[in-house]
């Protein structure tokens, strides 16, 4: 008789409820709802850190250019090549994808300088920073300036080994002799 019971009960439930639907919207209600969650974010850019502390390397040797034309003039012929490389190298830095704000240096459009440059150029304003301690001499202005070429060298070339891309690390590995060859020319200048 209890098997007889169970069988009409289950019916009975089967027929009133729907159980088998029923136990799907049971359990569906009874479920935490979830929370709403942020839509994941784009994962940053594995050579950005890399990226940025190249071009603050640059940035610092643009200052100290910038900074030693401002103290000693009659150097600008042998350094204004140099720095337009440093320059290059920031755009190039620049133009591999997306950095914190570097707080020194302005892109200007050609229209703003009357440069012939497509892409603008970068200007350093020396008045929004800290500046380096320039030599009396013009010699010893050059030596420290020689010393900060082969420091950023360095730092591009440990760029180079922390690159995750190649592309970053060819271009990193192609600033580093160009930081290299800028301290041998200094050094016949």
């Amino acid at each position: 008789m209890n098997d007889t019971l169970d069988v009409r009960r289950r019916r009975l439930l089967v027929a009133a409820f729907g159980l088998p639907v029923f136990g799907v919207v049971v359990a569906g209600c009874t479920t935490p709802r979830q929370a709403k969650q942020p839509a994941p974010q784009p994962a940053p850019d594995a050579d950005a850190r890399v990226r940025w502390r190249a071009a603050r390397a640059e940035e610092s040797l643009l200052i100290r250019h910038a900074a030693t034309v401002e103290r000693h003039p009659e150097l600008d012929d042998v350094l204004s090549p140099l720095t337009a490389h440093h320059r290059q190298h920031l755009v190039a830095l620049l133009g591999e994808g997306p950095l914190p704000r570097l707080a020194t240096l302005q892109l200007t459009s050609p229209s703003d300088t009357g440069a012939a440059e497509t892409e603008g150029s970068l200007v350093v304003d020396l008045d929004a920073v800290e500046i380096p301690n320039i030599p009396d001499k013009a010699d010893d202005a050059l030596g420290a300036l020689r010393d900060a070429e082969i420091d950023t060298a360095d730092t591009h070339t440990d760029g180079c080994l922390h690159a995750a891309g190649p592309r970053l690390a060819t271009l990193l590995a192609s600033i580093a002799a160009a930081e290299a060859a800028h301290h041998v020319v200094l050094e016949t200048s």
